[in-house]
This record gives C-alpha cells, structure tokens and sequence, in this order.
C-alpha cells in the first residue's frame, strides 16, 4: 500500500530536501553515465516519485546542489568516488 505524504505531515511545517541529485550526477552531463542511465529508468528512482508525492501535496521540494568553494575549504578528496570522477573520460 502507498504512503500518502499529506496523511503524514503538514505541508506547512514539512519540506523535502534532496542531495547530489543534479545535472553532473544524474543528468546528461553526469561523470558516471552508468549511473544516470540507471537513474532515468521507469520506476527505478525512488527521488522522483517521492518528489511528484511531496509536490502533490504542497510539501516544498529544495533541491541542493555541488558547489566548489575556491580556496578548497569544506572539500573531501580522500573518497574513491572523486578519484574516479577526476579521472580523464575516454
């Protein structure tokens, strides 16, 4: 059975706040294609359909996004992912 968000929260007092879900990650200029065509599957990513759900029920939907500061403050380098994601694309 399908949870219906305006049963659960008052839009009034709820937002929805999605991650690392922008154009570089999951869209047409992503690092890991794999990743966003995998993501652009009918059904399979579960933050569109929570996304439609809390925009159907007048929950607020902020969308944060990667931001690199230039003195390199706040940047975590020691991960796989940013290895392979500054590696050189073929």
């Amino acid at each position: 059975m399908a949870v219906q968000l305006h049963e659960l929260l008052d839009p009034a007092q709820a937002a929805l706040v999605t991650c690392e879900c922008q154009n570089g990650v999951l869209g047409e200029a992503a690092v890991f294609p794999a990743l966003a065509e995998a993501a652009a599957r009918p059904g399979w990513c579960p933050v569109r359909t929570l996304v439609l759900a809390a925009r159907r029920a007048g929950i607020p939907v902020l969308h944060c996004t990667a931001l690199r500061r230039t003195d390199g403050l706040g940047a975590a380098g020691n991960a796989r992912l940013f290895a392979a994601a500054a590696r050189p694309r073929r």
